[in-house]
């Protein structure tokens, strides 16, 4: 367990019940914290950025800010021991154990896999489906390690018949998005939920009344909180990581499962033009040899 959670919870009889508030939630999104405003944990917590201060005050920090600096730090540290990259902390393993590395990273990314399933609500699930089926056209925004997932989730949603472009470039996200309206689709992907660059180009397609699917490990962030249909994502150290593995492959499971539910509900109509396409993907192929 982290220092800091120990301190918190040391400290925890000396609070009062607004401040004990405000230690449940900190130590319930322990991971999420260095992401959020004061002004974002206040609505949560349902209590005033006076408390959060007063709370990090007794805690012994200058105020909220300081104290989401201790726990970046805090966490960084004991994160600096992956591999660079990935999600495997070396002190839990043989490093020259090949087996044991490889079934450790297979295990970790069902165990994210399965958490990532505990996270989705079947009625957001289906929501979001018929949202795609129905829009003239889908936008897929996502910058950095969200690139290859917005990039996977064009080429299976146009197979399934979603008019549907990836943005990749931030000056072009914002052109693509001018052009929305209330009968379009836009899905912003984010690892981390606080990516400037998604964010602003979602608040252009909320005002031109496009409907927003959200894919974030971070619950609480901007990226999350602007969407009509979130799709959160579990992660193994997110949202610490820059990049994560884990939690590119749970945010590409979301694709698959979207990808699934579609092709279910349009199999009748797509089946003529599922055809043709692997006919004429067949000549991309090599002859035997």
């Amino acid at each position: 367990m982290l220092g800091i959670v120990l301190e918190i919870k040391s400290s925890y009889e000396n609070l009062d019940p607004s401040e004990k508030k405000v230690a449940d939630f900190i130590i319930l999104k322990f991971p999420f914290i260095p992401y959020t405003s004061i002004s974002t944990l206040a609505e949560e917590v349902k209590t005033s950025k006076t408390t959060i201060n007063r709370f990090c005050k007794k805690m012994g920090y200058s105020g909220y800010k300081d104290f989401k600096v201790r726990i970046l730090k805090e966490t960084l540290l004991s994160s600096s021991e992956l591999f660079s990259g990935t999600d495997v902390p070396l002190e839990k393993i043989d490093k020259t154990n090949i087996l044991k590395v490889l079934s450790f990273v297979i295990k970790s990314n069902i165990s994210t896999l399965i958490e990532t399933k505990n996270l989705l609500a079947p009625e957001i699930i289906n929501q979001a489906v018929e949202t795609l089926i129905q829009s003239s056209k889908t936008y897929l925004v996502g910058i950095g390690s969200s690139i290859p997932v917005v990039i996977d989730a064009e080429h299976r949603f146009n197979r399934l018949g979603i008019n549907c472009y990836a943005c990749t470039d931030p000056h072009f996200q914002i052109v693509r998005c001018i052009n929305l309206s209330s009968s379009d689709t836009i899905i912003g992907i984010s690892h981390s939920g606080y990516s400037k660059d998604v964010f602003n180009t979602l608040q252009i397609a909320k005002s031109k009344r496009a409907k927003i699917i959200s894919i974030t490990s971070s619950p609480y962030s901007p990226i999350a909180k602007i969407a009509d249909y979130l799709l959160p994502n579990a992660t193994r150290k997110a949202p610490f990581l820059s990049e994560s593995i884990s939690s590119r492959i749970s945010q590409m499971a979301i694709i698959d499962i979207l990808s699934s539910i579609i092709y279910l509900r349009k199999s009748e109509k797509l089946e003529n033009s599922l055809i043709e396409i692997e006919n004429l993907l067949a000549s991309k192929r090599l002859d035997d040899f």
